[in-house]
This record gives structure tokens, C-alpha cells and sequence, in this order.
């Protein structure tokens, strides 16, 4: 199953501005599948910066 690095930060908490992008593997057999699992991180408040195929 391919694996995609996905950078992140977390909007509305206060300092984000100046904090480091987090990177989460996230496993996607399709690109819709991944899709989905990017959905899910917005809807937890995460802001997706850039997403690299490992």
C-alpha cells in the first residue's frame, strides 16, 4: 500500500504562525481513499500544507 507523507499544523490554536509543520504517514490504496483521509484530517482542524508520495 503506498504511503504518503502529509504536513500539517493545527489551525486555531494560538502560535501557529510560527510553528513547525507536523508530517503524518497516512496508507492510501487509491487516490480517493486518500482524499478521504485528508478530509478527515481537515474536519479534526488540521491545515494540510503539502502531501509527498513515499
Amino acid at each position: 500500500m503506498p504511503s504518503y507523507k502529509v504536513y500539517v499544523k493545527k489551525t486555531g490554536s494560538p502560535g501557529t504562525m510560527d510553528k513547525l509543520w507536523d508530517v503524518v504517514t497516512v496508507e492510501a490504496e487509491t487516490e480517493e481513499e486518500l482524499n478521504n483521509k485528508i478530509n478527515e484530517l481537515f474536519k479534526k482542524g488540521w491545515k494540510v500544507f503539502r502531501i509527498n508520495k513515499i
